[in-house]
């Protein structure tokens, strides 16, 4: 049981006093709770995204770039212009995660690209792939930080990092199987390409469980429905004294930006482009 906190005349309260929990069985028994009934969601939703980004690289080894005609530099291209609108559109797509709710968008985002690739299914020239994959980058954008933003209303600061350690893990589970799925869609015997089968069998799956995802995702600790009154009470301070996630907040563009101005960032920012020019080379020979 949580207990009321006291009142403190002394202005020299510190904020580690305003964070403390007064019942440590009762934040263990909620955070596992937390363990049990979201995450392994958003883990599985984040796979879900990993095998639709990555299922490209599987249609190539059933010859899509020969079926639809590609010639020259157009895989490359193709594969290329996904990043266009991913990095371009993230940033405003989060802003529209924080304004409607990550419960409410990010099963939307998640249909939208398991639409995408069924309809993948569907192109039959460059073209056509093209565009498809620019909506694609689109919507993948802001599912990763949107990820993020929603964990990060539940858990305490301390807690996310494992948290955040798990859910990306899905993407290697994905990368895993991923192959082994495609080999056997491609020994499907019917009047469609394998790549086809692939996209809509990966497309499908990926709809139904954003549809399932948007129904029970709850849009915040107060609308848990898993949490009794207590425990809502509790996640509710959580969040309040101790969270990255600000409750209530007003979005604003201006305050988003001023992140920029600290060299910290900046530092982060050339790391995560190193390692990804990096690892770039090896992940291309390894997914073809």
């Amino acid at each position: 049981m949580v207990e009321k906190p006291e009142d403190y005349h002394h202005e020299d309260v510190s904020k580690e006093e305003d964070a403390r929990v007064y019942d440590k069985a009762a934040e263990r028994a909620l955070t596992r709770k937390l363990d049990l009934r979201i995450l392994p969601f958003i883990t599985i939703m984040y796979l879900f995204n990993a095998l639709d980004k990555g299922n490209i690289s599987n249609a190539k080894t059933d010859d899509i770039d020969k079926d639809l005609g590609m010639k020259g530099s157009q895989w490359n291209i193709m594969l290329s212009i996904f990043y266009i609108p991913f990095v371009l559109c993230a940033f405003p797509l989060t802003f529209v995660i924080k304004k409607f709710s990550a419960a409410n968008v990010i099963p939307m985002l998640m249909f939208g690209f398991g639409a995408l690739s069924m309809i993948c299914a569907g192109v039959t020239n460059f073209g056509g792939l093209m565009t498809v994959r620019w909506f694609l980058g689109m919507c993948e954008s802001p599912f990763f930080p949107g990820i993020i933003y929603y964990l990060s209303t539940f858990y305490r600061r301390a807690e996310l990092a494992r948290r955040m350690a798990i859910f990306y893990a899905a993407a290697s589970i994905a990368n895993a199987f991923s192959g082994l799925l495609a080999f056997g869609v491609f020994h499907i015997d019917g009047s469609l390409h394998g790549w086809q089968y692939l996209f809509i069998i990966e497309g499908a799956a990926t709809i139904f469980f954003a549809i399932v995802a948007f129904i029970y995702l709850p849009r915040s600790v107060e609308q848990a429905k898993f949490f009794s009154e207590e425990e809502k009470a509790l996640a509710f301070h959580r969040i309040q004294t101790d969270s990255s996630a600000v409750v209530g907040e007003e979005v604003k563009f201006r305050d988003a930006v001023k992140v920029f101005a600290h060299p910290v960032t900046i530092l982060w920012l050339i790391i995560s482009i190193c390692v990804g020019v990096s690892i770039q080379p090896s992940h291309e020979r390894s997914t073809p």
